[in-house]
């Protein structure tokens, strides 16, 4: 029996690509990035003349505004790219989560995603562009550029050719649709070339991904200026001749010496060398992060969003991420004197923490109704165990506590217009302060020290960022800065005469001073890579003095933060230093056709109106077919393709194989269909598979197998907790099969042959998990728990009156060791009664079960029969107790090995383990198999191609009857590093 033929590898590459294409499919639409699928959401549909915008009935309205900004973006883009669309493009938003992103999608015409309504945008980006604005005209920018890339063999685009390296297409996106500004531009890359690491791919920054939009962004406009928009357009339609001339397709480094007469590193080169000189001179008339003096307590996070002072427990509460590789967020305290910190809370906590007395006040990102992702606003007491939630889906954010800990301010945002709320922390009543409309949003706010006034940040329906004050108890308003900058941040003085700010005008952030009476600005620090203020407080000196001081956050490089104590009348270094406009002059650049900052709403935009219906809107994603050879008796045509929604509310893949000499016999089909239409996720699978593998006793055999799938997986959020999940998940199955050459299969004792018959079975099962982010969670999670109950019924070929039924309860705990180590326990009971088919027996395997981690909730396995490493026989029974016990320890973060160019060889961790099972029937407890081994094994993340990364081990393993040198074993396998 030959299985490892070319029908084998078919069958094996039809697996490997539909979880590839299952997990790009359960990305698509809103569901892909929330987990929910939103069956509340009534859709409609608006067509102006190049685009139709989706949108949910709740959003009627904003189809005007969408088409306006989508028509006049369309029609620069056009005319500055020279391309062209034969059919609308969809634009589809959304508001049911809080999340300031969109995303396009080079399937079918191209499409878009978009969050609309979120609040974030006036602390997390910058610039004067309203959202809709900012990010509509750049995914479209995307939409244009993969159309002007785009060739007729569209699968070859990406496998034959660099079309669109990430860098230059976020590049073009914004120098096509915006100006350069702090956000993805100065800050990122100005910080980088100083830090001398402007690599985006190191790993040691999380601001990498915005310097990729900041290095792309800086080129294109370099490139630009240099060589011309003419050129920038040319290089877009260059095309490299591939299989022999047979087909073209669009290369980017091809084109780029095409068009310039330059190669790319050249031009890179160039670059570099220019914004060295550039921004090295520049630092040498500003200052650096040490010139500001006294550096404050260590905090135990690589990088600080908030940080506030709490003068009674003398703590600093701050807002911090742990580090770039185990990135997780935390409130925490850290005492001045002594350093020690203590955790509050951890999980999407928000930008602004606040404390008065024993009480700290933040939001954190929780599920909502439906599942939606939105802020809340929380607080905990200092020696309570569990944060009170104050507000439930109210979108509300920015909490500041006044200093008498009676009332709490926040801002709370609807329908895409922020508002400041003040809420009576005894009386729960609660008073909107502010009454903005229209596209309006509200930064960090801050009380005045007696609890009358409430500074603010402001963004405004025309883009002026600005600091404002409002009056608690009449509700008038004072605009304390123009407008003419990006300010942000107020923070108030003791004495409530003055409010410090964080400004932007210097493209990275500053700090300056302005008198709340005479309106007077003055500025406090110059660093060049930026500060930002955070807290004013009086602290006493060693000689029992009292002094002012303001507590700024700083970037010491692009690896983290540092926090300093500032004295508020200090003089910042300034040198009046000439500087040459050429070497500024790329960062001023725009293309010849400019989309305006503001774009009026035509309110006759719309020219068409239907409901939406996301059958109709199932779109092509990949289709490729090859003739394969298998035998003198098995050729013909091997086949796959994927069709995807753009909202994900459907996902068909389907693979195959016809075989023209054999097609009854040899022929193979595997179809999956996703419905994502209702609150659990639907998947239905087919499959006619004539030759598939599997363990069985000590061998494996070979198998037909026809059958189908109904599984449904259900998110619980009653119970949500950060970092964790718990789904509820039913799987019904008929699978029918037949062994191959069943004379070959040897007999074994105590394991009756492997049949031919049918199956029918019913899975009900509940999940819960909890694992907190880390770099290296696939080969070594460092914090986690999970708690799996199933329990399966069936009946084998159609026998009704004989069914059987299995119970089965696995869990496992990663418990802290010293170091980096760790301790993992896992353990697991099966009980079953009645006959499955006997291919599906309980026991212990010989084999390892293969385990890829998979994008739909569960992972793959190819048998579900556990191992006791060290043994290699079946153990068969009724009765199943198992438990593994592993204290792993980390070896090396990278072995630094390619092979090939497709291979490489990542976090390496070595186990000492050991293996323990119990395997027994009802009838016959005395007859029971106990085994128990030990071993060593060595754990490495291997990557394939960029694309696949999965965990595989290689070990040995003794029996505890006998650990001598001469039995043990050696084994190889692929598994997750967590059971489930």
């Amino acid at each position: 029996m030959t299985l490892l033929n070319l029908k084998s590898y078919l069958i094996a590459l039809t697996v490997l690509v539909c979880t590839a294409l299952t997990s790009v499919g359960y990305g698509q639409g809103f569901s892909g990035f929330n987990g929910r699928n939103h069956p509340e959401l009534d859709w409609l549909a608006a067509e102006t003349q190049h685009f139709v915008v989706v949108y949910p009935d709740h959003l009627a309205g904003i189809e005007f505004e969408v088409g306006s900004i989508a028509e006049e973006s369309y029609r620069v883009l056009e005319q500055n790219l020279g391309v062209s669309f034969d059919r609308k493009i969809r634009v589809y938003v959304s508001d049911e989560d809080e999340i300031a992103n969109g995303f396009a999608m080079d399937v079918g015409n191209g499409h878009t995603n978009i969050w609309v309504h979120v609040n974030d945008i006036a602390e997390t980006w910058t610039g004067r562009e309203k959202w809709l604005r900012k990010v509509i005209a750049h995914e479209l920018a995307h939409i244009f550029h993969y159309r002007t890339v785009r060739s007729r063999w569209r699968p070859f685009d990406r496998l034959a050719g660099n079309a669109l390296p990430r860098f230059w297409t976020e590049g073009l996106a914004q120098y096509q649709t915006e100006r350069w500004d702090t956000f993805r531009g100065e800050r990122w890359l100005r910080t980088a070339v100083l830090d001398d690491r402007l690599s985006y791919n190191d790993g040691r920054s999380i601001w990498n991904g915005h310097l990729l939009y900041a290095v792309g962004n800086s080129q294109v406009r370099y490139f630009a200026e240099q060589y011309g928009d003419s050129t920038l357009s040319t290089m877009l339609t260059v095309r490299r001749p591939i299989f022999f001339g047979l087909a073209k397709v669009h290369d980017f480094e091809h084109a780029f010496k095409v068009a310039t007469g330059d190669s790319y590193s050249e031009f890179r080169d160039d670059w570099r060398r220019h914004i060295n000189i550039q921004y090295n001179t520049l630092a040498s008339t500003m200052e650096n992060v040490d010139s500001l003096g006294q550096e404050l307590v260590h905090l135990p996070g690589q990088y600080v969003y908030d940080i506030r002072y709490d003068k009674g427990s003398d703590e600093f509460i701050a807002s911090l991420l742990e580090s770039i590789e185990r990135p997780v967020n935390r409130l925490v305290a850290t005492n001045r004197l002594n350093s020690h910190s203590r955790i509050l809370e951890e999980g999407s906590i928000g930008p602004q923490v606040s404390v008065a007395g024993d009480r700290t006040a933040f939001s954190m990102r929780n599920r909502g109704s439906a599942g939606s992702i939105v802020n809340d606003v929380f607080v905990t007491r200092h020696n309570s165990v569990e944060p009170e939630k104050l507000t439930t889906d109210r979108r509300a954010s920015f909490p500041d506590l006044s200093s008498d800990q009676s009332m709490v301010a926040f801002v709370a945002t609807d329908a895409g217009t922020a508002n400041i709320v003040v809420r009576n922390l005894e009386s729960e009543s609660e008073r909107r302060l502010t009454t903005f409309q229209g596209d309006h949003q509200i930064g960090r706010l801050r009380w005045s020290p007696d609890d009358r006034s409430i500074a603010f940040s402001s963004f405004d329906t025309v883009g002026d960022r600005t600091i404002e004050i409002v009056d608690v108890e009449n509700g008038e308003h004072l605009r304390l800065t123009d407008g003419r900058f990006d300010d942000r941040g107020p923070v108030w003085s003791p004495d409530g005469r003055r409010v410090a700010f964080t400004s932007l005008r210097d493209g990275v952030p500053n700090v300056f001073i302005a008198n709340v009476r005479t309106g007077t600005i003055r500025r406090v620090t110059n660093v060049v890579t930026g500060t930002a203020v955070h807290d004013w407080i009086v602290t006493t000196k060693p000689d029992s003095t009292t002094v002012e001081r303001l507590v700024v956050v700083s970037a010491r490089s692009k690896s983290s933060d540092v926090v300093n104590l500032v004295d508020p009348s200090r003089t910042p270094h300034v040198t009046h230093r000439e500087q040459s406009a050429e070497l500024w002059r790329w960062t001023e650049r725009r293309p010849p056709n400019v989309v305006p900052e503001q774009i009026p709403i035509d309110q006759d935009v719309i020219v068409d109106r239907l409901r939406y219906n996301s059958l109709s809107n199932l779109t092509h994603t990949f289709s490729l077919a090859s003739p394969y050879y298998n035998s003198g008796t098995d050729w013909g045509l091997f086949g796959m393709t994927a069709w995807m929604e753009p909202l994900g509310k459907h996902l068909i893949f389907a693979t195959g194989g016809l075989s023209i000499p054999s097609f009854s016999a040899s022929s193979f089909l595997s179809l999956s269909y996703v419905n994502r239409q209702f609150r659990p996720t639907v998947q239905t699978s087919l499959y006619h598979l004539p030759t598939s593998v599997r363990p069985y006793g000590n061998t494996v055999i070979e198998e037909r197998a026809t059958g189908t799938t109904l599984s449904a997986f259900l998110p619980i959020d009653r119970f949500a907790k950060p970092y964790s999940s718990s789904t509820a998940f039913a799987r019904f199955r008929f699978m029918s099969v037949e062994p191959v050459n069943p004379e070959s299969i040897p007999v074994f004792e105590n394991l009756l042959p492997p049949e031919s018959g049918s199956q029918v079975d019913l899975r009900l099962g509940v999940v819960t998990r909890k694992l907190l982010p880390y770099r290296h969670n696939l080969v070594h999670p460092l914090d986690g728990h999970g708690v799996r109950l199933r329990g399966t019924i069936g009946v084998r070929n159609s026998d009704i009156d004989k069914p059987f039924v299995i119970g089965d309860i696995a869990a496992y705990k990663i418990l802290r060791a010293p170091g980096m180590s760790r301790f993992m326990l896992y353990g697991r009971i099966q009980a079953q009664e009645g006959t499955a088919l006997a291919q599906n027996y309980m026991g212990l395997s010989r084999y390892d079960e293969l385990r890829i981690s998979s994008p739909n909730l569960f992972e793959i396995t190819f048998s579900d029969v556990e191992r006791v490493r060290g043994y290699r026989s079946f153990v068969v029974g009724n009765r199943l107790a198992f438990a593994t016990a592993e204290y792993r320890v980390p070896v090396a973060p990278s072995l630094q090995t390619r092979i090939l160019g497709v291979l490489s060889f990542g976090k390496t961790t070595a186990s000492l383990f050991a293996d323990g099972a119990i395997v027994f029937t009802d009838q016959d407890f005395a007859g029971r198999d106990a085994r128990l081994g030990a071993g060593i094994e060595l754990k490495n993340a291997l990557t394939i191609g960029n694309a696949i990364t999965f965990m595989h081990a290689l070990g040995a393993a003794w029996p505890q009857d006998d650990f001598s040198v001469g039995k043990y074993e050696i084994y190889y396998r692929i598994r997750t590093s967590l059971p489930f």
